[in-house]
């Protein structure tokens, strides 16, 4: 697993760079910094953009900080798996 860091002043990844890392190793996962709160926006937004190229859906996980100890937050992107008890019958 490769983790991307991005600390206060680091971009949000382009969605081709996440789409890259979904096809490759079946996730992306990055470090960030949430501040402002719309850097967690703009993440998410790319990271659906990047399952559109890649005609698939993806889960968004944010696994939260404790703020006075380290502000980064890491988020995980993977790909929906399907249910199979809900998949069609054929």
């Amino acid at each position: 697993m490769r983790i991307h860091c991005l600390g206060a002043e680091g971009e949000t990844p382009s969605a081709v760079e996440i789409a890259k890392a979904l096809a490759t190793r079946d996730e992306y996962v990055v470090r960030l910094d949430p501040r402002p709160e719309q850097r967690l926006i703009d993440f998410h937004w790319t990271a659906h953009r990047a399952a559109q190229l890649l005609g698939i859906k993806v889960k968004v996980f944010v696994d939260g900080s404790v703020r006075d100890i380290d502000p980064m937050v890491t988020i995980t992107v993977c790909p929906r798996r399907l249910d199979r008890s809900r998949a069609p019958a054929g």
